[in-house]
């Protein structure tokens, strides 16, 4: 990034749709090995065993593919391995989350509540790719969701109000996990993809319940409200929860939406109380 630009600025422009040459993944990639061996973040080497979605609409106006393409060649840098990344490009998406829902807003769309149909379930895609193997795939999804969508307090997990957190957050839980020991998925909304902003569209709407049913998976959807710094209800990507937002350190373990949310999986993986 830039260092004569507000990160606030960079983030609005180079990062989203750059007049010029798009954020290096070169320097991005030297950024997580430096933050690593500070010990701001876990050892970026860990990435090479993780399975990677990447996604970019070629009608997308508001972040450019070619911002998106600097995201695949990181992970590239990163020693993923080809066989663990998927870089889907749709010639026809616009800036949105995708499904096959006729509700939806029509495909190549830029406009709340920035989820199109372009005739596949995105969430399912992700889900099959992170969690299922071409030995193991994914058991088909329900066909409506049966499970329980559970709202909870998310003040608890930030005391020092410092993560710009919502009041309630919410988390969907298959009948199967009441019983079993389940995996948490965790779904972070875009912005302006909030509950307060589109209901619950993201959170019952996309497709990750109906999949999560029938692979003993909890879906984790913490919310991030609006606020003079943060007007779209994004999550942090520039430092509006930093102490010195001209020196973000929104990237770090021990920040105050990653420390929130982290919390919020251990309580869902600890004894019932």
């Amino acid at each position: 990034m830039n260092a004569l630009i507000p990160p606030a600025v960079a983030a609005a422009t180079l990062c989203m749709q750059p007049i010029g040459p798009a954020p290096s993944a070169a320097d991005a990639w030297r950024a997580a090995r430096t933050f690593a061996q500070r010990g701001e973040i876990d050892d970026p080497a860990a990435l090479r065993s993780q399975r990677i979605y990447v996604f970019s609409g070629a009608k997308d106006t508001v972040v450019s593919t070619r911002v998106v393409d600097q995201t695949a060649r990181f992970y590239t840098l990163a020693q993923v391995p080809a066989a663990n990344l998927q870089y889907r490009a749709s010639p026809d998406a616009g800036h949105a989350f995708i499904t096959n829902r006729p509700e939806d807003n029509a495909c190549g769309a830029n406009a709340s509540p920035y989820i199109d149909n372009c005739g596949f379930e995105q969430a399912h895609d992700i889900v099959r790719w992170i969690y299922g193997t071409p030995d193991k795939p994914l058991n088909p999804p329900a066909a409506q969701a049966g499970g329980t969508l559970l709202a909870f307090d998310q003040r608890a997990y930030d005391p020092r109000r410092a993560a710009s957190l919502g009041d309630t957050g919410y988390a969907y839980v298959p009948a199967d996990c009441e019983r079993v020991t389940c995996a948490v998925h965790v779904v972070f909304h875009g912005c302006v993809q909030n509950v307060a902003t589109v209901g619950e569209r993201m959170i019952r709407g996309v497709g990750y319940n109906e999949i999560a049913d029938t692979n003993r998976l909890i879906v984790l959807y913490p919310q991030v409200e609006k606020s003079a710094v943060n007007p779209a209800g994004c999550w942090d990507f520039w430092g509006y929860t930093s102490a010195n937002p001209l020196n973000p350190d929104f990237y770090r373990r021990d920040a105050p939406q990653m420390a929130a949310v982290m919390r919020m999986v251990q309580r869902l993986g600890a004894a019932r109380q």
